[in-house]
Parts: C-alpha cells; sequence; structure tokens
C-alpha cells in the first residue's frame, strides 16, 4: 500500500508539473485565416497574454507566418524573445510618430497611435528602443473571418487633447495570392493630429540569410543617404548585395525558429530605458548599418546594410510600389500604397530586409482618414531551374 501511494504521489506530481510545463509553454492569443491561397497567423491584442506588449509598434496586425505558392514571408527575425522588448515583433507592423512627445515636459503624457497613453521619463528625445511607461492602453476590439481580422482601438487622452477610434483590417483577397491593410482614423479628441507612420515589414522570404540573393527594387532611380559599402549598393533602380551579412554578435545569433516565450515574461512593464533586446531595427531614430560617405569601413564582416533612400516623388501615390525578391528560392513580395511616400528608411540584417515605407496621417477633430497597403506574393523562377 505504501509503495501504491509513493507511486499515486509521484504520479500526482508528475501530472501537476505536466500542467505547469504546459501553462509555461502556452502560445499568447492569434487566429489563422486563408483564403485557399495564402494561409496566414496572426498576433491578436491582449494585455496579459499578447504576443507584443511594448510601447514602440502598434500592437494590432503582427503576422506570425504567411505562406504562398510554397514560399514563407515572415517569422521570428529577433532570436530573443520577449513581450515587453520594443522590437521584439514580426511583421508587417506599424509605427506612429508620437503624438505631443516634444511639447511634453518629464512626468506628463503623449500618445502613440496603437499603444496607448505613455508617460515622458525624461528631456531627452524620443528614442524607439526606451520602453516608456504605459497609464492608459484604451480599449481593444477584435473580431475576424475565414480570410480577415479586424483590430479596433479606442483611446482618449484629456490632458493632450488627442483621441481617436483606430481600425486595422488585415485581409486576404479571394482567390489571390494578395493581402492588404486597410486603416481608419477618426479623431474623436479636441486637438488636430498630425503625424506620420511606416510598416516595418520584417520581410524573411524563406528564411533565407540576406546576401548577394536579394534585391530590392522601385520603379524610379534610388539613391541612398549613406554608404552601406561593402555590405549593399544602389544600382539604378535596386538595392543590391554584395557580400552576405553576418550574424551580429551584439543580437545573439541568427533569427531562431519559430518558438513562443510564456506570456508574462520578460522585465516590468514600463521599466525605462530598459536594454533592447537587438539593436533598433529601422526607424527614422534608429542609427543605420551603414557609414556616412568617405567614413573608414568597419572591421570585420558586415553584420547590416541601411540608408535613407531618396528619389521618389512626394505627390504621385504611383511611386509607392517596392519589391523585395530572392533569387535563389525564387520568392518575391511587391508593396504598394495608395497614398504618396513621405520617406523610405532601408534597414536589414541577416535575418531580415526592411524597406520602411512612411506616409503622413493628418485628421482634424471629428474628421477621419483612411489609407491601404496591399502586399502581393509571387513567384520568380529559381536560380538553377
Amino acid at each position: 500500500m505504501r509503495n501504491k501511494a509513493i507511486t499515486t504521489g509521484l504520479l500526482l506530481s508528475m501530472g501537476v508539473l505536466s500542467l505547469g510545463f504546459a501553462a509555461a509553454a502556452a502560445e499568447p492569443p492569434s487566429v489563422n485565416i486563408s483564403n485557399g491561397v495564402v494561409k496566414a497567423k496572426l498576433w491578436l491584442t491582449d494585455s496579459k497574454d499578447g504576443y507584443y506588449r511594448s510601447t514602440r509598434f502598434d500592437w494590432s496586425g503582427s503576422v506570425w507566418s504567411l505562406e504562398s505558392g510554397g514560399h514563407s514571408y515572415f517569422g521570428q527575425w529577433n532570436p530573443r524573445y520577449d513581450p515587453l522588448g520594443p522590437s521584439s515583433i514580426t511583421g508587417p507592423v506599424e509605427d506612429y510618430t508620437p503624438l505631443h512627445y516634444t511639447e511634453a515636459k518629464p512626468g506628463e503624457t503623449f500618445v502613440k497611435i496603437g499603444v496607448g497613453v505613455l508617460k515622458k521619463i525624461d528631456d531627452q528625445p524620443y528614442r524607439i528602443n526606451t520602453v516608456y511607461e504605459m497609464l492608459d492602453i484604451g480599449k481593444w476590439t477584435v473580431r475576424s473571418g475565414p480570410d480577415f481580422v479586424e483590430y479596433r482601438h479606442e483611446l482618449a487622452d484629456p490632458k493632450t487633447g488627442y483621441g481617436y477610434i483606430y481600425t486595422k483590417t488585415v485581409r486576404l483577397t479571394a482567390g489571390k495570392p494578395q493581402m492588404t491593410i486597410d486603416h481608419n482614423l477618426k479623431n474623436t479628441g479636441t486637438t488636430p493630429i498630425a503625424t506620420n507612420v511606416y510598416n516595418h515589414g520584417f520581410f524573411m522570404l524563406d528564411a533565407q540569410p540576406t546576401g548577394p540573393d536579394f534585391t530590392v527594387t522601385f520603379p524610379w532611380e534610388a539613391k541612398a543617404e549613406r554608404d552601406m559599402a561593402p555590405a549593399a549598393a544602389v544600382k539604378g533602380k535596386q538595392i543590391v548585395y554584395l557580400l552576405e551579412l553576418q550574424t551580429n554578435p551584439n543580437q545573439g545569433g541568427a533569427a531562431a525558429a519559430p518558438a513562443v516565450a510564456a506570456a508574462g515574461g520578460g522585465r516590468g512593464a514600463g521599466a525605462p530605458g530598459a536594454a533592447p533586446a537587438v539593436a533598433a531595427p529601422g526607424g527614422a531614430q534608429a542609427n543605420g548599418g551603414g557609414r556616412a560617405a568617405g567614413a573608414p569601413a568597419a572591421a570585420g564582416p558586415p553584420t547590416g546594410a541601411s540608408s535613407v533612400i531618396t528619389g521618389f516623388s512626394l505627390t504621385d501615390p504611383k511611386d509607392f510600389d517596392i519589391r523585395v525578391e530572392n533569387k535563389k528560392t525564387g520568392a518575391g513580395i511587391r508593396i504598394t500604397g495608395d497614398h504618396p511616400l513621405w520617406r523610405i528608411n532601408f534597414w536589414s540584417t541577416r535575418a531580415t530586409v526592411c524597406p520602411e515605407a512612411y506616409v503622413e496621417v493628418k485628421a482634424d477633430p471629428g474628421k477621419e482618414t483612411s489609407w491601404r497597403l496591399t502586399y502581393d506574393f509571387y513567384s520568380l523562377p529559381a536560380a538553377g531551374r
């Protein structure tokens, strides 16, 4: 009887441990969608268990995986996952220039669309990889169908007069290898909204390392504000890679295979100035991977390439047309927008290639504005075929 009791106790203990491990490995809330041609998995917004709960990126519309035509396009580019890490997110995701940050004094509030009401912690310029204290996350509502996910964010900050209803719909176009992201922003506050936003694609075409197999193509003659040698260069309408990018030792290795840490892990919400998991990806405030013209090359193999890219029209939406292709596997993606480009910041590491296209967003009190991004997925003849 005593041995039976011990055995039973061990089994019960093992069961409890198993449940504990299962709970620790529980995946953040997500939804799978498909149109029969494209299938994708998207993260859902959740202040407690969501995949991303930090203060840089808009919480909505993050794609964990997308497959079309035998190719994959997104994944975990950041090898160190932390749900509260500013850059620990998968693409495509948006990053809005904050509202009222410059005017605010330390301790006062500012607003990031798709994130919430935040507290300014010092008199330094806004920093994309700083975790700011979250004062109000607003109200998130999500609904989904077989081929779409709609996110709705309602927020009001009486101290600054900013308020909005922000709706983002990610949809797979019926019968096509295409995804659209529709945005609508209604100003419900008393202060005019004037900002800009870029989509950080974090493209990972077939999980290939960034190098000479990749090209980024525009419909206009491109110019780079920074010298990206020896890693990459602008040639006519293309960004081409001259060398394969290597792992940055400060980034903890190449992007890991898809894996999700336990929900609730990482540092406490609102920890000011916490160190980023990796070097800040992209954004107008981030340091690039290129160098100023004439500067000496850094020692060692290149780990990144980045620059502001110019040459496009500021008024013609047709110039918002960007292609990222990998000739080794034949994977291609075309990104177009229905608004004129405001800026392009190009950023890349060994794990991801990111032409970040900005548009302006403006809405007076009581008014609303809408814009769309379209992603077309296609195949090229793969090398050697």
